[in-house]
């Protein structure tokens, strides 16, 4: 599933920007980078939260803003309205906030305001040593 769309990225910049960074490539150049930046960022995503997100503001617009800078880093250019803010704080901003996404830095909502629950598991880990069976309650003072 797709985090954001045309109109979305239309949003963040305009039409003629995207057509030249679209122009004399395949006619769906769009649609895979949408769908290959969608991809990567369920697959990362996938460590926290179920995926694919639904209605969530914050994922359609950092989808946005990655999708424009992979299409600017394909075609070689610096710059969004600005020399040097692709490469500076445009594309930078965006990936730190995913990054802060998925180490849990950063919770994430619906459009209505509920939590995305983060997954969770649990896991028991016993180890058994000359009789003495350790616990992960008891390995915890050891590891903190």
């Amino acid at each position: 599933m797709a985090y954001c769309t045309e109109n979305d990225i239309l949003l963040q910049i305009d039409e003629s920007q995207l057509d030249n960074l679209v122009a004399g490539d395949n006619a769906n150049l769009l649609t895979d980078v949408i769908n290959y930046v969608s991809i990567l960022m369920d697959g990362m995503l996938s460590k926290q939260y179920a995926v694919p997100i639904l209605n969530c503001s914050l994922i359609t617009d950092i989808c946005v803003k990655l999708v424009i800078c992979r299409l600017f880093e394909r075609r070689g250019i610096s710059g969004v309205g600005q020399a040097d803010s692709i490469n500076g704080t445009f594309c930078k901003n965006a990936n730190d906030i995913f990054m802060d996404i998925i180490n849990g830095k950063i919770i994430l909502y619906t459009d209505s305001g509920s939590v995305i629950d983060v997954k969770t598991e649990s896991y028991v880990i016993e180890i058994e040593t000359d009789g003495q069976v350790f616990t992960t309650d008891i390995l915890d003072n050891f590891v903190n």
